[in-house]
């Protein structure tokens, strides 16, 4: 743990007595399946159901520090329920907070005999969509300063853990990425080796539209191909306001889809540009799209929205909290009536409104953790009730 971690773990310790389940810490081990993009150290503060964000915030607030690089990433905090919840939906933390995790205090919630280990395929999934969104820095130039670092940040930091280095050019760094991508793609059953580099070989297979991202597809990702790569098909699309790149082979952009990002299909995000598509034909499990759904509020309710209220400074600070995961849950709304006019997703919402901009900020917060926390069990429920054998086929 850091100062800052060490500081809220004491505090809490102090203030909350019994009412503190337990604590871990967590992602300091080159674990790449955890935060390959993010701080290294994590903390997971695991309250009651009756302690409420507010009062945590009083016991937090007083200890983190102002400056964010001095802190690190703020805790994460999940109840009993929710932290089981979330669990089942990330296989791959659970396995390395069994693993790999320090209880710090409190409770041992998780038996490293009791936790499944991950599917090798969940694994390959994940790593391939970590390396996407890594190879958005193979395009500097499409992308603001401040996220143009982050990407080479992202990239360095994610070779550094499967390769031990983060030295040389972003694409040999990029190159060293998939080469571990591609080890564990060839363990998969049924596996082909991956294609080698040749002179004149077909650089660009496919290009498509997501949203703000060009992705290109291509069959060959070694760090001298990525180097001669003509990228003259992209440019134009990557000259739009707020454009990144995204780089993948046709086998790493399917397996993601259908194992990480499912709803991108669902959804019809993907817009075929260029070359042949890959997509074609693809069918996605209907129990991955509706864990996908569940992912989202499920992440929100215990990594982003606790962390970043117990952290904002100051009341103005926290009613933007406030209004930015409003618009979250919003935009989440927005997509289940999405779901339900393209694949017949039975309507919902939860039953109670949010309330308005004169209760209490604490008392807003609360609500929309609780809306989080319906939409989250609302999704869960549908993975459950779906037969195993349902696909969605895209279009």
């Amino acid at each position: 743990m850091n100062e800052a971690h060490e500081a809220v773990l004491s505090a809490c310790v102090r203030a909350l007595g019994d009412d503190l389940h337990a604590a871990y810490g967590y992602g300091s081990t080159g674990d790449v399946y955890v935060q390959p993009a993010g701080p290294e150290h994590a903390l997971l503060l695991v309250i009651a159901d009756d302690v409420d964000l507010e009062s945590l915030r009083e016991i937090v607030g007083p200890v983190w520090p102002a400056s964010g690089e001095e802190a690190g990433r703020p805790p994460l905090v999940a109840t009993p329920r929710s932290l089981e919840r979330h669990l089942r939906l990330f296989p791959l933390l659970a396995n390395h907070l069994a693993h790999e995790g320090e209880r710090l205090a409190g409770k041992r919630l998780l038996a490293a005999a009791r936790v499944p280990e991950a599917h090798l395929a969940e694994r390959a999934a994940y790593l391939a969509a970590q390396a996407m969104e890594a190879s958005a820095a193979l395009a500097p130039a499409a992308l603001p300063p401040v996220r143009a670092e982050a990407a080479e940040e992202r990239l360095r930091r994610l070779a550094a853990y499967l390769s031990g280095t983060e030295d040389g050019t972003t694409a040999e760094c990029f190159a060293r990425v998939q080469d571990s991508v591609q080890e564990l793609l060839e363990a998969l059953p049924g596996a082909r080796p991956a294609r080698a580099a040749t002179a004149g070989s077909e650089r660009v297979s496919a290009i498509y539209e997501e949203t703000d991202r060009v992705v290109v597809v291509t069959p060959v990702l070694a760090a001298e191909a990525l180097g001669e790569m003509a990228w003259a098909e992209v440019d134009g699309r990557l000259e739009k306001p707020g454009m990144a790149l995204r780089v993948s082979t046709a086998e790493q952009l399917r397996l993601s889809l259908l194992l990480e990002r499912p709803l991108d299909v669902a959804l019809e995000r993907y817009q075929h540009l260029h070359g042949r598509d890959v997509l074609e034909g693809i069918t996605i499990p209907m129990r991955a799209i509706w864990r996908h759904a569940a992912r989202t509020p499920s992440a929100l309710l215990i990594e982003e929205v606790p962390g970043a209220y117990l952290t904002a400074g100051d009341d103005e600070a926290r009613h933007r909290v406030v209004h930015d995961y409003q618009n979250r849950l919003l935009n989440m709304r927005l997509q289940h009536e999405l779901l339900h006019r393209l694949h017949d997703f039975e309507p919902a919402e939860p039953p109670e409104p949010l309330p308005g901009r004169d209760a209490p900020v604490g008392t807003r917060v609360k609500a929309i953790l609780g809306h989080l926390g319906w939409w989250a069990d609302h999704y869960v429920q549908g993975m459950r009730e779906t037969p195993a054998g349902n696909r969605l086929r895209a279009p």
